[in-house]
């Protein structure tokens, strides 16, 4: 069941919600402006290149990146030096930029959603296994490293 929550599921079943809400309930339209719309396609831009390159440093270092499943690794490389949740910030720069492209109010919603969902489920959840796992190191990195920006 948790398979049915892991954050990339959640991230492609909001997009979805995304276009239809801004097709069927779209709360306050604006009209298309080429700003907006370059903006939000440079932040879709920007957060897959962020996810991909995690998603592939992951990879090299043989390590799960499953949400839900025990920590092999700890991370400290690519973004993970400066902010502890790179990729849940590219899934959040990415939604941002659908939203743009939009030019609706209702979609932010789902980015905001997305956000709480990160914030105070997956990330608390991943928190307390790296803890339990690195101890000490674990403590350090996130005195050192901020969760966000």
């Amino acid at each position: 069941m948790r398979n049915l929550f892991l954050p990339p599921i959640v991230w492609c079943f909001s997009i979805l919600a995304m276009l239809m809400m801004h097709e069927y309930a779209p709360l306050v339209h604006a009209e298309p402006n080429a700003l907006r719309t370059a903006i939000g396609l440079f932040l879709i831009f920007l957060a897959s290149v962020v996810t991909i390159w995690h998603k592939k440093l992951f990879r090299k270092l043989k390590t799960n990146i499953n949400t839900f499943s025990k920590p092999d690794v700890l991370v400290e490389e690519g973004l993970f030096r400066y902010i502890r949740n790179p990729m849940y910030l590219g899934f959040l720069i990415s939604l941002a930029g659908l939203a743009l492209l939009g030019g609706a109010f209702s979609p932010w919603l789902l980015v905001f959603v997305f956000f709480v969902l990160a914030d105070r489920w997956y990330i608390p959840y991943e928190e307390r296994e790296m803890s339990e796992r690195f101890g000490e190191q674990y403590k350090q990195y996130r005195q050192r490293t901020r969760r966000w920006i």
